[in-house]
């Protein structure tokens, strides 16, 4: 019988990859899972799935000895299979938080001692997820502090040798890199916490033309007395804005929409 191997990013692309050698359906080849990337921060992987694809004749009748190695292949892939789909949920799971802890509720005047524990911890998956991210970036020299630790947020700083690949454009990079490191520091609980990256202070600066951004806006309703929508914004951005203007009388402000379509209202009140 004929085999291949082949390698790609994901074990489907590797698999893929081998049938388009072999020039036939799916079904009518055997897979056996020679290498899988390694694991960084217990979460994502570097490096490639590597396969081996042999070419079954259907008129061929399966010994039994195929059988056997049919069903390891597929006691190999099943975990890795139920890992990845464990994986996706945790990231739906983190983004809707992104999305709906919007309006940030009060944080405890004073840590128990088991909660002090559980946010050193996230602190540390953290520290280590985002050292171990940037380095597979291939940025130069990067070092990773810890600068914060408060009831819901752990706070990050990220420091090397090209801050503008850190940081990306209007912050996309950055962004990314937040919610990868918040899912890997949070993977498996149900009382974690925000993490915030920053680089080069832009999470200062950046916060700092939010702001304005947001009472500019809010002077703009007030004055015309009719709403003012803002597309386009992150959740990091929205949640500035709620904060900034929550105090206000004059007006109010709630998100509309769902994903990418999600917009923030700033409406005076009537």
């Amino acid at each position: 019988m004929k085999s291949v191997e082949a390698a790609g990013k994901t074990l489907d692309e590797a698999k893929r990859a081998a049938v388009e050698q072999l020039g036939v359906g799916e079904e009518e080849v055997e897979f056996k899972v020679l290498k899988r990337p390694g694991a960084v921060a217990g979460l994502f992987r570097s490096g490639e799935y590597c396969v081996r694809a042999t070419l079954r004749a259907e008129t061929e009748e399966v010994t039994e000895e195929e059988d056997n190695a049919a069903e390891t292949a597929e006691e190999e892939v099943a975990p890795e299979a139920e890992e990845e789909a464990a994986e996706e949920a945790v990231v739906a799971e983190v983004v809707a938080a992104e999305v709906s802890e919007e309006a940030v509720p009060e944080a405890t005047e004073e840590l128990s001692a088991d909660r002090e524990e559980v946010l050193a911890e996230i602190a540390a998956k953290a520290q280590e997820a985002a050292s171990d991210i940037v380095q597979l970036m291939g940025v130069g020299d990067v070092s990773v502090e810890v600068t914060g630790v408060e009831d819901r947020e752990i706070g990050l700083e990220i420091s090397g040798d090209q801050p503008g690949m850190l940081i990306g454009r209007d912050g996309e990079t950055l962004h990314a890199l937040q919610l990868i490191v918040a899912i890997a520091a949070n993977k498996g609980r149900d009382d974690g916490a925000r993490v915030v990256l920053d680089a080069e202070n832009y999470r200062e600066h950046h916060t700092q033309e939010t702001e304005d951004m947001a009472r500019s806006y809010a002077a703009e309703a007030k004055e015309s007395e009719q709403e003012v929508v803002l597309p386009d914004l992150n959740p990091y951005e929205r949640r500035i804005i709620h904060m900034t203007l929550r105090d206000d009388p004059e007006v109010e402000t709630y998100s509309e929409g769902e994903g990418r379509r999600r917009v923030l209202v700033i409406s005076p009140r009537t």
